[in-house]
């Protein structure tokens, strides 16, 4: 299977597209999740978990070709779970910072992807994520039916490894806006999209177009204008936490992206239709079901924020769909996995 990456121009408000032939394509690429296009447009860093044990690897996208080291699936140091969620933060040096939900711990690995040590956390609480807010500054997403959501740390790095400073700078409590308040008794819905850009941290809340960005000393904006849909009041039974039935409410935001002076939402109003879910479980098993979901998880609708206020400036319709959004000097590029052979797009724009 070949990965293309197909280019699109297309004017500010994509009122016109010209496709060309693809000229980014690779070999041995079978199920993308997700990627960082590095400075300039010459290497992107992917993760992948169908690519013979190797989860992260850097891809000279003009070639077509994996280079260098990748960071294979195992136990060990430096090594990664085969599942969950990855998040990864570039530092101003091209270093690494990278969260593994799948073994709930974060590591630093240099520019090359060699790894340099892990990062100490002191025991506050049970970290559901980890994300970088700048170089010296991290987010501690909790995972706890509680009014805590984030703790925002000072990060200090030795040349083998890293330290979360005990003392948070501040906390984020669901009191920050009144569509946080239903994460406070289940933490299921502590879900969502991460992306950093210079000295913002900003978080797209999945199953409703809530978008929370900070720094290091405050809460910039948080809104639901990326699509005005609340997150779900979804409670169970005491001690026992679920997340939303994805047949009754709609996917919300499915990725975010922060540049310059915009916010890019990828926002989705689709459902998983049951009758559709009910059939394909009978043919296609849980592979027909992952299936339907990454359908209903690529959209072509894009919200664009003002970076610095939250406000909405434009709604798009893109001329393809995505599910997962990178903004990278001066091109929106986008990953399709279900149209065609995995594909990432990527669209010009005159001004970001």
């Amino acid at each position: 299977m070949r990965l293309y990456l197909i280019v699109l121009f297309v004017s500010l408000a994509f009122a016109s597209t010209e496709i060309s032939d693809p000229d980014y394509f690779t070999d041995a690429l079978w199920n993308p999740m997700a990627f960082m296009v590095l400075n300039g447009d010459r290497e992107a860093l992917v993760i992948d978990y169908a690519t013979e044990g190797e989860i992260v690897y850097r891809l000279d996208l003009h070639a077509g070709t994996h280079h260098g080291r990748a960071l294979a699936a195992g136990p060990g140091p430096g090594e990664l779970n085969d599942g969950g969620d990855k998040i990864i933060g570039q530092f101003a040096d091209g270093s690494f910072f990278l969260w593994d939900s799948g073994d709930r711990r974060a590591s630093l690995f240099d520019a090359d992807l060699t790894y340099i040590g892990p990062v100490r956390e002191s025991e506050r609480g049970r970290a559901a994520t980890m994300a970088l807010v700048n170089d010296s500054t991290v987010a501690v997403l909790r995972f706890s039916a509680s009014d805590e959501l984030f703790t925002i740390h000072r990060l200090t790095r030795t040349t083998e490894h890293a330290v979360i400073v005990e003392e948070p700078l501040y906390v984020i409590t669901t009191a920050a806006h009144e569509a946080l308040q239903p994460m406070a008794d289940n933490p299921l819905l502590r879900q969502g999209w991460f992306h950093r850009q210079e000295d913002t941290l900003c978080w797209g809340v999945r199953y409703s177009s809530l978008v929370v960005c900070l720094d290091e000393q405050r809460v910039r904006h948080a809104g639901l204008t990326a699509g005005d849909l609340q997150l779900p009041n979804y409670k169970n039974e005491p001690g026992v936490y679920e997340a939303p039935d994805a047949a009754k409410y709609p996917s919300g935001i499915v990725d975010i992206s922060v540049g310059a002076r915009h916010v890019y939402v990828l926002f989705s109003d689709r459902k998983v239709s049951r009758l559709r879910a009910l059939r394909v479980a009978v043919t296609g098993g849980m592979s027909g079901l992952e299936s339907l979901l990454d359908d209903v998880l690529h959209t072509d609708q894009l919200h664009v924020l003002d970076r610095e206020t939250g406000a909405l400036t434009q709604t798009i319709t893109l001329p393809v769909r995505g599910k997962h959004i990178n903004v990278k000097d001066g091109h929106v590029y986008l990953l399709n996995t279900v149209d065609a052979e995995p594909t990432i797009h990527r669209i010009e724009r005159a001004a970001l």
